[in-house]
């Protein structure tokens, strides 16, 4: 079997609606009384999600990226794909939006540089940089007194 990458769907990407969050709420607030002993001792684990593969390791032997499609579920309960794109870099893997939060530039054209000892990508379309391993926007500020670039700020 070939090596693949999977990803784990982040628990803002759950299934289900907030409906069933406020049952649960509801549940637990008509407890009452008990032993308080048992309450701090119980600790609800979610199970642990299903991998869900999204490349093979070869795909990234002539490229540092690749684009593909994970399912998400809106706030609707309707099933939907993510656009995601996967970046190999100095033997790490990194998954980001496809599309930069500032204005939708297409990351996948985006240029990977180090910023202050910051692996990033910067938009195309506006030059927005962001961290690849945190997804964190970092801009620049600026001084109107002393007309100069303050740092790099986040």
């Amino acid at each position: 079997m070939a090596s693949m990458l999977n990803a784990v769907i982040p628990s803002w990407m759950k299934y289900g609606t907030e409906e069933d969050d406020k049952d649960k709420d509801k549940d637990n607030d008509n407890d009452k009384g008990g032993d308080e002993e048992k309450k701090e001792n119980q600790v609800e684990e979610e199970p642990e999600p299903e991998p869900f593969y999204v490349a093979k390791l070869s795909d990234f032997n002539t490229t540092d990226r690749k684009t593909v499609h994970v399912p998400e579920i809106d706030s609707n309960g309707k099933e939907n794909e993510r656009p995601i794109i996967l970046i190999k870099k100095l033997n790490t893997f990194y998954a980001l939006d496809l599309r930069c939060y500032h204005a939708g530039g297409p990351l996948s054209m985006g240029d990977i540089e180090d910023v202050e000892g910051n692996l990033c990508i910067k938009c195309p379309w506006h030059r927005y940089i962001i961290k690849l391993d945190t997804g964190e926007g970092f801009y620049y500020g600026y001084d109107p007194i002393k007309k100069r670039k303050t740092g790099l700020a986040s």
